[in-house]
């Protein structure tokens, strides 16, 4: 197999983790078109106007969920192009990058125009103070700048996959000729295996030597960190920054089924964070306690996804996640009573709906994530 220059890896690495969101998000989309199938009550009516067709309610996000589920296909498909140095996964990447910056543009536009325009809203309270708009344009802010990075990335596929250099790689991988270009090459994109090494049976024709002659060669010969193991480390670091800027924020916080108000939930969300940094840090550097911290978190957060499918302990979370989503919703002097009431119930069925599946699908992707970090031990024996 040719050599992927790093930015080839990183650029699959990161298209992947698009997708996988994406596919998450379809799921949710085709539950909610469940949910309004099979509940026609609970979608909201104005005075004066019909209320929406629960059919055409359930057929708009059915539809939704399927436009995802098929740029789900095309960037797993791209993923897997790019894997094999494919010209047309080249040209594809190319037109995701467009299209990843073009979206990107438009909702950090739409971004800033809400942060110009939102008033006093009601926040929860942390510590005993109350918030004011300053916290709900943090939030904003925050959100504009991971559309900024979002738009980068684009930008990023958008020139690396179309210069010269890049071309030329996959053209000669294409046509099989050979390549003169420079490469840094990275870890086999498909290396989700165990991070062990197969020992090769020794040549019957070459000499045999003494055991302490090879004892060190052996000693050497180390396996290198498995792709997924960059990956999950990704998602750490992403998960450690959002906590972080939670910190910063007037928010409750839940975990294990229990509200954490005020400086405990601040600090929870600190040694969180660092934990998740930490641990990342270790995967990629090939540090055996970064390694065993990186396990020890999942295993934490694998816990709570299995205590959050206890009844009682769904109602709990339910009720937080209302609480929160009431707060942070501007209030409306002009909706009557009625509509709001309508719209607090649809918003409600939908949260029962889709809670119980996504931390179905967040016990799934825990234990996954557990059996990579298992299979790929043998890359974190010594530390580099």
């Amino acid at each position: 197999m040719s050599p992927k220059p790093a930015g080839v890896t990183w650029s699959a690495i990161v298209l992947g983790i698009i997708t996988a969101i994406l596919a998450c998000s379809a799921l949710g989309l085709v539950l909610i078109a469940f949910v309004f199938a099979r509940n026609p009550s609970i979608v909201p009516s104005t005075p004066g106007h019909p209320a929406p067709s629960p059919g055409f309610m359930a057929a708009l996000f059915g539809t939704m969920g399927a436009l995802t589920l098929a740029c789900v296909a095309w960037g797993a498909t791209t993923v897997a192009g790019l894997v094999r140095l494919r010209n047309w996964a080249r040209i594809s990447i190319i037109v995701i990058g467009v299209c990843l910056a073009a979206f990107s543009l438009l909702e950090l536009f739409g971004t800033f125009v809400s942060m110009l325009v939102v008033s006093n809203v009601a926040m929860p309270s942390s510590g005993g103070a109350t918030p004011n708009a300053d916290v709900l344009r943090g939030v904003m802010l925050f959100i504009a700048l991971l559309w900024l990075g979002v738009a980068a990335v684009g930008v990023w596929w958008i020139v690396y996959f179309a210069k010269r250099n890049t071309r030329d790689l996959f053209h000669h991988t294409a046509t099989g000729t050979p390549w003169a270009g420079q490469v840094r090459e990275a870890s086999p994109i498909t290396d989700f295996g165990v991070a062990q090494p197969l020992i090769s049976a020794p040549d019957a024709a070459a000499p045999i030597e003494p055991a302490t002659a090879i004892a060190p060669q052996q000693a050497n010969d180390s396996p290198g960190r498995p792709i997924s193991m960059t990956v999950i480390a990704v998602l750490m670091f992403i998960a450690a920054a959002n906590m972080f800027v939670l910190c910063l924020l007037p928010f409750p916080f839940f975990l294990f089924g229990a509200q954490m108000t005020g400086w405990s939930g601040h600090i929870v969300l600190l040694v969180l964070g660092s934990l998740y940094a930490f641990g990342a840090y270790g995967l990629l550097r090939r540090i055996h306690l970064g390694w065993l911290v990186a396990v020890g978190i999942q295993i934490v957060m694998l816990l709570n996804a299995l205590i959050m499918l206890v009844p009682g302990v769904q109602e709990r979370q339910l009720a937080y996640m209302q609480s929160l989503t009431t707060s942070m919703t501007p209030t409306m002097p002009n909706v009557p009573a009625a509509q709001a009431q309508a719209q607090a119930l649809m918003t409600e069925s939908i949260t029962k709906a889709v809670i119980g599946p996504g931390m179905v699908v967040g016990v799934m992707i825990g234990v996954f994530f557990l059996v990579l970090m298992w299979r790929a031990r043998w890359a974190y024996k010594g530390d580099k």
